[in-house]
């Protein structure tokens, strides 16, 4: 399993939402409005990938439009300095996500 961050920049709303559906329905975990965050077994993460490539060839997408799909490694994520009164990154060892 790896830790991932997906960021993303999506002009269309209808477009922006399938990709936030995405992540949730993978498993990621909602950090910021366009930010999600969490496991997933490298043949999770390719079939991810596959799915973001689909959306971002779809009548809605524009050339400016960017999903970005971040691994972080184990050392970089106990690293982390979550900032805010509620600030807090998706962790599988104290969250419970189904991963489907």
């Amino acid at each position: 399993m790896a830790k991932l961050l997906v960021i993303y920049d999506i002009t269309s709303d209808r477009l922006r939402a399938e990709v936030a559906q995405t992540c949730l329905d993978f498993g990621l975990g909602r950090v910021q409005y366009s930010c999600f965050a969490g496991d997933l077994t490298r043949n999770r993460r390719e079939m991810l990938e596959i799915a973001f490539r689909g959306l971002l060839w779809g009548q809605d997408a524009q050339p400016t439009d960017a999903i970005y799909v971040l691994p972080l490694c184990n050392g970089c994520f106990d690293d982390k300095t979550l900032l805010g009164f509620e600030a807090r990154f998706p962790d599988k060892r104290r969250d419970h996500y189904q991963v489907l």
